[in-house]
């Protein structure tokens, strides 16, 4: 049976793979401040399409209530 790589492997997706190299500074950032970054399915993005608001709206910072969360870009 042929290996087939989990869709959620973090080292396969896109996604993240184009968030640690094209934008590191964000990614420091969110492991600095422990931010929440939401990965999307590797099927539903295309890593060499995205710019820096796609980023940008996964990763989320906490507000003062613990149930609202604003990306970086500032959206609710």
């Amino acid at each position: 049976m042929a290996h087939m790589a989990y869709d959620e492997d973090l080292l396969e997706n896109g996604f993240f793979r184009a968030l640690t190299g094209r934008q590191r500074r964000l990614y420091a950032r969110a492991q600095a401040q422990r931010l929440v970054v939401c990965v999307p399915r590797a099927a539903s993005t295309d890593a060499a399409r995205l710019r820096a608001e796609d980023f940008e709206a996964h990763v989320l910072v906490p507000t003062a209530d613990p149930a609202v969360f604003l990306t970086v870009s500032g959206k609710v």
